[in-house]
């Protein structure tokens, strides 16, 4: 188990400093810091489903939160995550009110950018939106919004800005 444990931390800090985003910290500080908010933690969730899933995304909130509860619960607390309270994970810090998650979304092992986690009711017009390629971005153009919602709007995959960008 401790090695699954190791292994799973490794991988996740080898992305990571692949991805040029590390800065010479710790392989744990890499990984708080790519899980700041519950937007972000659910997207690198979501996108550990894909990778242990043949990129498939899971196909419901109920499958969602069995994997999640699944994870060892160091690895969940080093990315911020309760496992005690996984339920508190689906709401958003910002609005209070339980994201939006869009389920069985395909991803790549070459890279996604699908917008996978939305707020709700946003704050002051802006709604933070959840990608595949880690970053959240926060969308003030409700067109756009409702297009990344519904999966009619695809925002390309760029090599700009690190995971779990802001």
């Amino acid at each position: 188990m401790k090695f699954r444990i190791a292994s799973s931390l490794t991988l996740f800090a080898l992305t990571l400093t692949l991805a040029g985003c590390t800065g010479g910290s710790s392989p744990e500080q890499s990984i708080a810091d790519s899980n700041q908010t519950n937007c972000h933690r659910l997207v690198n969730l979501y996108v550990r489903f894909q990778t242990q899933h043949r990129w498939n995304g899971p196909k419901d909130e109920a499958e969602f939160k069995a994997y999640i509860n699944e994870q060892e619960p160091v690895i969940l607390s080093r990315m911020g995550v309760d496992a005690s309270d996984v339920e508190s994970l689906f709401v958003s810090e910002v609005d209070n009110a339980p994201f939006v998650i869009r389920y069985r979304v395909r991803g790549s092992a070459r890279g996604s950018n699908e917008a996978v986690v939305f707020e709700k009711d946003g704050s002051g017009g802006v709604y933070r939106v959840g990608f595949t390629s880690s970053k959240v971005e926060e969308i003030e153009d409700q067109a756009r919004y409702k297009g990344l919602l519904d999966g009619s709007i695809k925002e390309p995959l760029t090599s700009a800005g690190p995971p779990g960008g802001r």
